[in-house]
């Protein structure tokens, strides 16, 4: 029998604009394709900050481990949460320090 930890939880904001909550909808559909493409297998969710600073701390002020730090294809400075720490993702973090 399914409990309530074993559903993915996706949080969505309530006061979205109509021109944002058709931009949310159109990616949805791309992500819903996209993984219909790929099949079951490992996810990565990519969150653009002002402070990567910041939300290590928050991380550590919460009792998660330092995330992995790096540069990314792209030259951008980014920080990896493993799935194990992230409810089986992976998060990626990008922006300044």
């Amino acid at each position: 029998m399914l409990q309530p930890n074993d559903l993915p939880l996706v949080c969505l904001p309530v006061d979205l604009s109509d021109e944002a909550a058709a931009k949310l909808v159109d990616f949805l559909h791309e992500l819903t394709a996209a993984l219909e493409r790929r099949g079951p297998g490992p996810f990565q969710i990519l969150y653009r900050t002002r402070s990567m600073d910041a939300a290590a701390k928050w991380m550590a002020d919460h009792g998660l481990p330092p995330p992995a730090r790096g540069i990314r294809n792209t030259g951008e400075e980014a920080m990896l949460v493993i799935p194990e720490h992230a409810c089986g993702v992976y998060i990626g973090f990008v922006g300044p320090a």
